[in-house]
């Protein structure tokens, strides 16, 4: 599995064993895509993994996206498309030939996007299927946007040993971002976040829903908390520059891809002065993972 999210060039890929079908479908959960690219079926094996595929993500969507027009995809929606061109526009779900997913062809077309003689560099050599994926995602990309990646600039893997991957239930049952009545307020997400920016968050959402494992790295948030908690009008100031900075990801993800507004341009002006005094900031902190960061 590849996926990418274009306004803020984030790409990555991942690989899941045939017996780990739940697994995969709670990270397709926790991803929640608008749109999810799949191969043209060559059996009927094949046939019946993207059907179910299908039914369940819509299911998925429909329920996590309550707002959107329902949409439902049949089984012979799915026959329906083994025979269409190579980048049929089916709304949610669209289907591309296999051969799109050929192993050198999507390798040659990745080393040629990151300007690389190979993606050793990326650490995801030992995984040709995520590469498969992720060479026709950006190809993809290439014949449907018709506009410039280069903000795609690195191919991350994504580790599942570090993170804890949470099912549905679980995210239901604990209220992390919705309560049992289907509302926002009151939910653990809404009573922790006190982030100042859109990057963050969106980053205290992605912990919430993937608690670390690792102990060493859970210390290392620990001692950056205590270290802000110790001095707290330098935390006071930093949240203060940090309040005057918008997204910017998502402003450079509209500049490259190119949607951008002259809105957009005048909030990047202003954030460039705040992003500059945060090294001044974290310099004067001692904490390891802070001294990382600036």
């Amino acid at each position: 599995i590849a996926f990418v999210d274009l306004s803020t060039g984030e790409f990555e890929v991942a690989e899941f064993h045939l017996n780990e079908t739940h697994r995969f479908y709670d990270f397709l959960a926790q991803l929640t895509p608008q749109e999810i690219l799949l191969t043209q079926s060559r059996s009927e094996i094949e046939s019946t993994f993207l059907e179910e595929l299908v039914q369940r993500m819509t299911q998925l969507l429909d329920k996590i996206n309550s707002a959107d027009a329902r949409s439902v995809t049949s089984s012979e929606q799915i026959s329906g498309l083994q025979n269409a061109q190579v980048f049929p526009s089916t709304g949610r779900f669209n289907f591309i030939d296999p051969y799109h997913f050929d192993p050198e062809a999507t390798q040659r077309n990745l080393n040629n996007h990151f300007e690389t003689l190979n993606l050793s560099g990326y650490g995801v050599d030992d995984l040709p299927h995520g590469i498969a994926a992720a060479g026709a995602l950006l190809r993809y990309l290439e014949e449907t946007q018709k506009c410039d990646l280069s903000h795609l600039t690195a191919l991350r893997r994504y580790a599942f040993d570090k993170t804890m991957l949470l099912d549905e239930a679980t995210v239901a049952n604990l209220e992390l971002f919705e309560s049992q009545s289907g509302a926002r307020k009151h939910t653990l997400y809404h009573i922790l976040n006190h982030t100042k920016t859109p990057m963050g968050a969106r980053l205290f959402r992605q912990w919430l829903r993937q608690p670390l494992l690792d102990v060493e790295a859970i210390n290392e948030r620990f001692d950056c908390i205590e270290e802000f908690r110790n001095n707290f009008m330098l935390c006071e100031e930093f949240r203060e520059c940090l309040e005057n900075i918008q997204d910017l990801p998502r402003i450079i993800g509209r500049i490259t891809l190119p949607v951008v507004g002259v809105n957009d341009l005048v909030a990047l002006r202003e954030s460039l002065e705040p992003v500059q005094k945060l090294p001044t900031y974290l310099a004067e902190l001692q904490a390891p993972l802070l001294k990382k960061i600036a």
